[in-house]
């Protein structure tokens, strides 16, 4: 398991890097600080960004992780991404900024997105060249939900920047026939730390081990991959499993918000939408193991009533895809309505349609770049994870929310079809550091 790419010093990385990459950086950055400057506010109404606010502040008080207005312990969501705003907070009221949390906390946001950015760049000039990735990248940095998004305490951006850290780890390094083990540890470590934020992470090393079958590395060497992988990321979560073993006297290794997501649309007047939980996936259990509890129960509701109803699990999954992906506005209405009108109603109709437009082509010359990414197994390790990704509404239920991790995904797609289109200049992208 030894790679063959030397390693290169930090300052030579930053001295290569090439003008128009720290141009697209300086946009994306600008752009995310100037949104949260704008719209930034503590959520004023119940709901995920006001529970992730109020349980973050509880932690870095030392309260621990419970259910909001009581000293229940919870594991409703996972703890990846509260506990990280913990950590700003915690920063926060330690330099006496407490009536400044949320702008940090978004502040923080912005560089992350950036960074993201930074990572997009980083896959597209090693996957395909330099024009790629500066296109690419530039269209992440300016790409109107992302910036939307890091105004909202949602765990969308977090997420994201671990899912192409994850990504770009694997990528970076030659296979030869696979990756060092140092190289498969970390990316083992950045999955589980990724799962803890959203469990849709956990499958990357499967993804990892068909493209080395690809690139033919033998079974052998890809199931140890996977292996190695696979057991560093469920070692990560041991600590998080061990707590909730402890404190709700159940086996929880990530969250138990999946029965209550799955139950919504696989059962008895599922339409592919979001609705209100209907009465059979709401069960009501006491004590401290009561959300383990509902959770397993609706999990069993949710599988029973999609293996027992085929016919109607088939029919909602293009009402799903419809619910799912039909706009990419979500995140300018929920700052107009969930953060008390930060957004004034004149402003919310041209960025919703500039978000809608730029999404629409941004998916579009994505989708022509398909085929592109088959003929290498690399590009075919990407494809997989965005496919993943793409999958996840099909599965729930229809959420825009549920689609924003695909975005830079689509960003390099797009940017592939206009390299091939002959749209960029030769002299753009420079060499990549």
């Amino acid at each position: 398991m030894a790679a063959t790419t030397q390693p290169v010093p930090v300052p030579a990385r930053f001295r290569a890097v090439p003008r128009s990459l720290w141009v697209v950086l300086s946009v994306a950055l600008a752009l995310r600080v100037a949104w949260v400057v704008y719209v930034h506010r503590a959520p004023p109404t119940f709901g995920d960004p006001f529970s992730y606010f109020n349980t973050a502040r509880g932690i870095a008080e030392g309260d621990g992780y419970h259910v909001l207005f009581s000293h229940l312990p919870t594991a409703f969501h996972p703890i990846g991404y509260p506990g990280w705003l913990a950590g700003i907070v915690w920063v926060a009221q330690g330099l006496g900024l407490e009536q400044h949390e949320p702008l940090l906390i978004m502040l923080v946001q912005a560089a992350v997105g950036t960074a993201s950015v930074a990572l997009v760049y980083a896959i597209g000039a090693r996957l395909f060249n330099a024009r790629v990735a500066i296109v690419a990248s530039a269209l992440v940095a300016c790409f109107p939900n992302l910036i939307f998004y890091t105004g909202l305490l949602y765990s969308e951006t977090l997420y994201v920047f671990g899912v192409l850290l994850a990504v770009w780890i694997v990528l970076r390094v030659d296979w030869n026939p696979v990756p060092s083990l140092t190289v498969i540890a970390l990316f083992g470590v950045v999955v589980g730390l990724s799962t803890l934020v959203r469990p849709f992470t956990l499958p990357l090393p499967l993804f990892l081990g068909v493209a080395l079958l690809r690139s033919g590395a033998s079974w052998a060497d890809a199931g140890r991959v996977v292996g190695v992988a696979l057991g560093i990321a469920v070692l990560v979560l041991v600590p998080w499993t061990i707590r909730n073993a402890s404190a709700m006297h159940a086996f929880v290794p990530v969250s138990t918000n999946l029965g209550d997501t799955l139950c919504l649309d696989n059962s008895p007047g599922a339409d592919g939408a979001f609705r209100a939980p209907p009465p059979e996936c709401s069960p009501v259990f006491a004590g401290a193991s009561a959300e383990a509890k509902r959770n397993s129960f609706n999990l069993h509701v949710a599988v029973r009533w999609a293996a027992h109803h085929p016919v109607q699990e088939a029919r909602l999954v293009p009402r799903r895809f419809w619910y799912g992906y039909r706009n990419d506005h979500d995140g300018v209405g929920e700052v107009a309505s969930g953060l008390g009108g930060a957004v004034r109603p004149r402003a919310r109709v041209p960025l919703s349609w500039l978000a809608d437009v730029y999404y629409w082509v941004v998916a579009l010359l994505a989708l022509v770049a398909v085929p592109r990414f088959w003929r290498d197994a690399r590009r075919l390790f990407l494809l997989l994870v965005a496919a993943s990704l793409a999958a996840v509404p099909l599965f729930l239920y229809g959420l825009i929310r549920f689609h924003v991790p695909l975005l830079p995904f689509l960003a390099i797609g797009a940017a592939v079809t206009i390299d091939r289109l002959g749209l960029i200049s030769r002299r753009i992208g420079g060499n990549p550091p």
